[in-house]
């Protein structure tokens, strides 16, 4: 049995991802052939063709706005975007190694680390050892439920704050309108 075939029965068999995960190309989707500024979506015509095709990460509002409410550092939140930018398939969990994410932020493997360990211990993010049959330990699945669940209140609070700049909004018109 050759490395791939039993990186593939162990990923079968424990259910992971045999390949690490990439960020989805906009290209992926059938879509318009642009030519022009003018053709291309707006994320397309803030960063440029090129760079959007490169590809691109979803990210809540909830988790930019509330940084600080939700105790993240500088470089926690370096770290959240990273593992935030290998997970495209809600069961499919992120696994970057701890060397990748250092060398994208530009700061040292055991920084990773000791983040990577209070963000695990403040419920953010859970850890997951990964094995593998030829060389022991793979790198890590990490899971953000813990952080996903702690956006959701910070999600309704910005929600809320919607609602009432409609209702203002609204008022404000009604008002304009009977003068």
């Amino acid at each position: 049995m050759t490395h791939s075939q039993k990186k593939t029965a162990v990923a079968k068999r424990t259910g992971q991802q045999t390949k690490r995960p990439v960020a989805v190309p906009p290209d992926a989707h059938p879509k318009k052939n642009a030519s022009d500024k003018e053709k291309l979506k707006s994320n397309e015509r803030k960063w440029g063709a090129a760079v959007w095709k490169a590809g691109w990460t979803g990210l809540p509002n909830a988790l930019v706005l509330n940084q600080r409410a939700l105790g993240l550092s500088t470089v926690d939140m370096c770290i959240v975007l990273n593992l935030v930018s290998y997970w495209w398939i809600p069961e499919n969990h992120p696994y970057p190694s701890k060397r990748r994410i250092a060398e994208a932020i530009g700061i040292d493997p055991k920084t990773v680390q000791r983040s990577m360990a209070a963000l695990e211990r403040r419920g953010y993010i859970e850890r997951e050892p990964r094995k593998t049959a030829e060389r022991g330990n793979d790198t890590n699945v990490y899971v953000l439920a813990g952080l996903v669940k702690k956006l959701e209140k910070h999600a309704d609070d910005i929600l809320g704050q919607k609602a009432e700049r409609q209702r203002a909004k609204k008022r404000r018109t009604r008002q304009a309108v009977s003068t």
